[in-house]
C-alpha cells in the first residue's frame, strides 16, 4: 500500500506543478510518513525487552527526527542546484529498488510455500 502511495505521488508531482499538484503530493507524502512511522515505532516497541523500551524508543525517535532535519536541509540544496525534475527522476531509484524487492520477497513466499510430495 505505502509503495503505491509513493508511485501515486511521484506521478502527481510529475505531472503539473500548480498548487493543487502541490497539495496532493504533500498529502500523500504525509500519509506514507504516518504509515512507516507508526509500523517502524510499533516493531520496535514489539522486538525490545520491557526495561529497555523507553531507551530504544528514545534513540530511535532521535535518530529519525535527525535524519528528517537532515534530509530537509538537502532537499532544499538539492533543489536549488539539479531543478524539480531531477529530483523527481532521482528518487524513482529508491522505488524501483523498494518494488523488486517487495516482488522479491512475494515471489520467494509463493514458492516457500508450495505444496511438495
Amino acid at each position: 500500500m505505502i509503495q503505491l502511495n509513493n508511485i501515486l505521488l511521484y506521478q502527481k508531482a510529475l505531472k503539473r506543478q500548480t498548487e493543487y499538484h502541490f497539495w496532493l503530493s504533500l498529502f500523500l507524502c504525509g500519509l506514507g510518513w504516518n504509515f512507516l512511522f507508526v509500523g517502524g515505532s510499533d516493531i520496535i516497541a514489539k522486538s525490545t525487552n520491557p526495561k529497555e523500551k523507553s531507551i530504544v524508543q528514545g534513540v530511535t525517535d532521535f535518530i529519525i527526527f535527525g535524519s528528517v532535519a537532515f534530509a530537509s536541509f538537502l532537499g532544499g540544496n538539492l533543489l536549488v542546484s539539479i531543478g524539480w525534475h531531477m529530483m523527481l527522476y532521482m528518487a524513482l531509484i529508491p522505488i524501483f529498488i523498494l518494488a523488486f524487492y517487495i516482488i522479491f520477497l512475494w515471489i520467494t513466499k509463493i514458492s516457500d510455500s508450495t505444496i511438495k510430495i
